[in-house]
């Protein structure tokens, strides 16, 4: 098999449909379409939740980070072939922090949702398995920073957040975006992977499109216990995330 390289070829090259870059776009299109149309994705979106809603929300994205990001070290020390694709800024666990300091949560002492734990224990099964199919996990996540950009704002302006209040998970790349995303997707395309590896990247892509649906589910569900949209105090009677209160 050979790999040729066009690094010339603009746009108008004809698309490769056994580029990866292409495949886990088409690959997941029907799930990424109905994601958008979820409940709580269109409340998210329009920036209609409450502080408590948003600290459950990257509480749980604390707990998928926190699994993902040394796995995908891991990956790149064993298949030095990701060592470009893989970026330090890519990791917000500690952006994720931040952003439950600003909301004052102390996240050690927020709850993890069943389905979070699905995804987690996904993470790890993959990791364990399969761990160029982390590929397809990371694509989603990065795939997601281009509308959470915008998502961002909104969310800003609900809950009377300043510039980069809480929104270091959402926003992570600023005025990088753009330039990071197609880099990433350039990359994908060059990565000299199977074919066989391939489906399982775009399979993993699918998994976790699925995953971050049953978590939205399930973050729905408890509107009613979180007045949902109603309040933007973060007193909200929640057990789930209790407020930083003076020890």
């Amino acid at each position: 098999m050979h790999h040729h390289h066009h690094p010339h070829a603009g746009s108008e090259a004809p698309v490769n449909p056994n580029d990866l870059a292409v495949m886990l776009k088409q690959g997941t299109q029907d799930l990424h379409d109905r994601a958008e149309n979820h409940d709580f994705q269109q409340r998210f979106a329009s920036g209609r939740i409450s502080r408590t809603q948003y600290g459950l929300f990257l509480s749980q994205m604390l707990s998928v980070h926190a699994a993902l990001e040394p796995n995908l070290r891991t990956l790149t020390t064993k298949h030095p072939i990701f060592r470009d694709l893989v970026a330090d800024h890519q990791f917000r666990y500690d952006l994720i922090r931040r952003d439950l300091a600003d909301l004052g949560v102390r996240h050690e002492s927020c709850v993890v949702y069943a389905p979070t734990r699905k995804f987690t224990q996904y993470i790890e099964d993959t990791a364990k398995n399969d761990p160029i199919a982390l590929v397809g996990v990371l694509y989603v996540k990065e795939g997601a920073t281009n509308g959470n950009k915008i998502i961002v704002k909104h969310i800003r302006q609900s809950l009377g957040l300043t510039e980069n209040e809480a929104s270091r998970y959402l926003d992570p790349h600023g005025a990088e975006q753009r330039k990071r995303w197609m880099a990433f997707k350039g990359m994908l395309s060059t990565i000299p992977v199977t074919d066989e590896e391939k489906a399982r990247i775009v399979a993993a892509a699918r998994m976790t499109f699925e995953l971050i649906g049953d978590l939205s589910e399930h973050l729905s569900k408890l509107e009613g216990d979180t007045e949902m949209g109603a309040s933007t105090e973060v007193t909200v009677s929640t057990a789930a995330c209790p407020v930083t209160a003076a020890r």
